[in-house]
């Protein structure tokens, strides 16, 4: 998994032609030099200049002068210009945090002599997190400068007067104060703001936005140090020279160019990016106007497109008949048009989705896409109050490879996303609340999210927490991940199957406090509460969740990968349900912890399905086979799976009425290839009215 890239130019378009800055340079001096690399007319030439001055000197320049506006900001690079920052604002009278002797530097993986550390060791009192690690390759986001901003500047004097604004609707309740703050704060706010109302906090932080923000606190907190402005030249008018450019996300028809393999489906959903040099004035497919949303820059490297200005489209059509095409088009505002076109072809007989159809149990729910966010934690950056632990991480990565197994979970890997110590995106609390209101933002009511958690659970004052690899225990609040916002962002998802695997009391989670390890069950019923929740968690009230030497991994999630690869799969009808699995993993946790003198047995919550019983994974080694199961996976590759089921059903059906009769007979024509599907429904269409009145 890869973190969204930047977002600079899309930005940079509609901030160019929204305000102009000021820049700020010592009184009588002449202005700095524009780096070769930062065009005179860019959003943020003004601030390059006012920060890069030799009077002011925020951030210095590479080789050649340049600049490198676009690049990515490390932990390193921004600790280091705010502390430049504090520097130059104590020469002119501002003080923040405290003064005198510097602390010692606490962090075990910063060289002594490293260029940051005297940065590290003066603004110990802005970074949040342990004082174990550092991890200063981190790349940092717009959400990280909002919150060091905040810790930075909220006991300035002038800081009393912010008002607070609404809350970005894409930042999650419990870290909304700091983006609130820094988009309130100063003149105009501290950080860039976005055209959509968005805040974009999973965004990395690039050089040019810091120094947007630098330049921001400068004149707000040293307002008489500001001189005469020195003006940059306007944005000159974007000349249209290239007609638009299309990205077709769904369907996945990329790889094939010219058409995407989907199951017969009756409206087909059409999802993806336009871009254009000046800006989109319409998108539509097969004639029908596309809902368009703006898009950024991560936007436009995702899809490959050059822009500067993208719309994200979407919206539903009547599937083609056999042979029909989809046609999107995209109209700029000069009226230049792209088109792009492709086909749409059933899945074959063998294909995962056909699979899984032939499968579904009577009494289990269809599901659309399916969403995983698995997270694992057995290293805590405060190693001195919580305990490691061993197998949490192997875990989740178990789950994982069983989960996007295409012959047993069938998740995609593009929605799967997997937080732990060994991958890119670490499981912290940011990224935790980011991947989950990423899914919730997605999941479509009849799809189906998945979230694991392995790692330690912990109550205090009446308060559950899952907690993150960056957990402070002396700052609960703000570390770790409170059960209410987590619960809070599932009440959010418009998917109607939600499941939540806990594996979170192990032995020993918090060394030295007041408080007790583990989640108690109010916690358990309350991530089970809603419509179409159920959870499966790792013990029960009071118990812990044991990890086994020999099996080198914990016993719950054991069970867990044993019964997803097939062993839960007790009626060896192909496909492993939700309760079978929950079943299952009991029985056999119960079973060790018997075999082992301990205490552990699962808890399930599963009374609030929104109607039946879903399926997890198949189970090829029980795959039907013989002439039915192919009969049915021929039906499945020709028809849409509402009018796949009733088909499929009627071949199972013991006493067939005479109408029933004579629809197999139809189906039996198509399955052979001596009619059409089409040919086929609007028979069986004719005569189910006749079945249901008689």
């Amino acid at each position: 998994m890869r973190r969204p890239r930047p977002a600079g130019g899309v930005l940079a378009f509609w901030l160019s032609v929204s305000f102009a800055l000021l820049v700020v340079v010592a009184p009588g001096s002449a202005a700095g030099v524009r780096p070769p690399d930062v065009p005179g007319d860019h959003w943020a030439a003004p601030a390059v200049l006012a920060v890069t001055h030799p009077e002011v000197d925020l951030v210095e320049l590479f080789p050649g002068g340049t600049f490198r506006g676009a690049t990515n900001l490390t932990k390193y690079d921004l600790v280091k210009s705010l502390d430049n920052l504090v520097t130059y604002l104590e020469g002119k009278g501002v003080r923040l945090g405290p003064q005198g002797a510097l602390p010692p530097l606490p962090y075990t993986d910063v060289p002594g002599d490293h260029w940051a550390t005297r940065a590290i060791r003066r603004m110990l009192w802005v970074i949040p997190g342990d004082r174990n690690l550092f991890r200063g390759g981190q790349t940092m986001t717009r959400l990280d400068m909002a919150v060091w901003l905040y810790q930075l500047l909220k006991e300035a004097p002038v800081a009393t007067n912010v008002k607070l604004g609404p809350a970005p609707p894409d930042v999650d309740a419990m870290l909304a104060l700091p983006a609130r703050w820094a988009l309130a704060a100063g003149e105009e706010g501290l950080i860039s703001r976005y055209p959509d109302g968005r805040f974009h906090p999973d965004r990395d932080l690039t050089r040019y936005e810091m120094v947007y923000t630098l330049h921001r606190v400068l004149r707000w907190l040293a307002p008489d140090t500001t001189p005469q402005p020195v003006e940059t030249p306007p944005t000159p008018v974007a000349q249209d020279q290239r007609p638009p450019e299309i990205r077709v996300f769904e369907p996945d028809v990329e790889e094939a160019k010219d058409f995407a393999v989907v199951p017969r489906k009756k409206q087909v959903a059409v999802t993806g990016v336009a871009a254009d040099d000046t800006a989109i004035a319409a998108v539509t497919v097969n004639g029908q106007t596309a809902t368009l949303a703006f898009a950024d820059e991560a936007d436009l490297q995702q899809a490959g497109l050059k822009g500067p200005a993208a719309v994200w489209f979407r919206t539903q059509v009547l599937a083609p008949a056999e042979g029909g095409q989809i046609v999107i088009t995209a109209t700029d505002k000069t009226g230049k048009q792209t088109q792009r076109r492709f086909a749409l072809r059933p899945p074959q007989a063998d294909s995962p989705q056909v699979q899984q159809a032939v499968v579904q149990p009577p009494g289990t729910q269809r599901v659309g896409r399916k969403w995983a966010l698995l997270i694992g934690v057995n290293q805590y950056d405060d190693a001195e109050n919580i305990a490691t632990l061993r197998y949490s991480v192997r875990d989740v990565t178990a789950v994982y490879e069983a989960l996007v197994d295409p012959e047993r979970g069938g998740f995609d890997r593009d929605t799967v996303f997997l937080l732990t110590d060994n991958t890119p995106d670490k499981p912290t609390n940011i990224n935790i609340i980011k991947f989950l209101n990423r899914i919730a933002r997605r999941a479509e009511p009849e799809d189906l999210v998945l979230i694991y958690y392995s790692g330690h659970g912990y109550e205090e004052n009446g308060k559950g927490y899952i907690l993150p690899c960056n957990t402070d225990i002396e700052a609960l609040a703000a570390s770790a991940v409170d059960n209410t916002d987590f619960i809070d962002t599932l009440d959010r998802m418009k998917a109607q199957r939600i499941v939540t695997i806990l594996d979170a009391c192990h032995s020993g989670a918090v060394k030295r406090t007041s408080g007790t390890g583990g989640l108690g069950a109010q916690y358990y019923n309350a991530y089970g509460g809603g419509k179409g929740r159920v959870v499966l968690a790792s013990s029960s009230a009071g118990q812990q969740s044991w990890e086994d030497p020999k099996l080198k991994q914990g016993v719950f999630t054991q069970y867990v990968k044993t019964g997803l690869m097939g062993e839960a799969d007790r009626n060896r009808d192909g496909a492993i349900t939700f309760m079978e699995l929950a079943r299952y993993v009991s029985e056999h946790v119960r079973r060790w912890a018997q075999a082992n003198g301990k205490e552990q047995e699962p808890t399930i919550q599963a009374e609030n399905f929104a109607a039946s019983d879903i399926v997890l994974a198949l189970n090829p080694a029980a795959k039907p086979t013989g002439p039915l199961a192919e009969k049915k996976r021929v039906i499945y590759t020709k028809l849409d799976p509402e009018d796949a089921d009733y088909s499929c059903a009627l071949l199972e059906k013991q006493t067939l009425t005479a109408v029933e009769k004579r629809i197999l007979q139809y189906l039996d024509q198509m399955v052979s290839g001596k009619i059409t599907p089409e040919r086929y429904l609007d028979m069986l269409r004719t005569l189910r009215p006749a079945e249901e009145g008689s």
